[in-house]
């Protein structure tokens, strides 16, 4: 869904805005065409995220700040920025295995 907002708000732009001088030869890319362009454009090795989780247990919330890095599918490691308890705790995911 978040593809077609995308492509719904910067399609036009990226199409009427062509570099002066070339000419295109190749036919309108088709929906499907884009959406794939678009999937392998926002698809890379590696990843690196700042994220928040906000945990909630009924009684009081809390929110938790880490950084991800990420390589392929099968290898990550997750670094807890906060709160000040959790800053400095390191998990790190290889394939299916996860250490602490």
């Amino acid at each position: 869904m978040n593809y077609i907002l995308f492509l719904l708000l910067f399609l036009p732009i990226s199409i009427a805005e062509e570099p002066a001088g070339v000419a295109t030869t190749e036919s309108t890319p088709t929906a499907e065409e884009l959406l794939e362009a678009l999937d392998v454009n926002l698809q890379s090795d590696t990843r690196t995220s700042t994220v928040s989780m906000i945990v909630n247990d009924g009684q009081r919330s809390r929110t938790f700040s880490m950084t991800i890095v990420s390589r392929a599918r099968t290898h990550s490691a997750i670094e807890y920025q906060s709160p000040k308890r959790e800053k400095g705790t390191r998990m790190l995911k290889v394939d299916d295995q996860m250490s602490f």
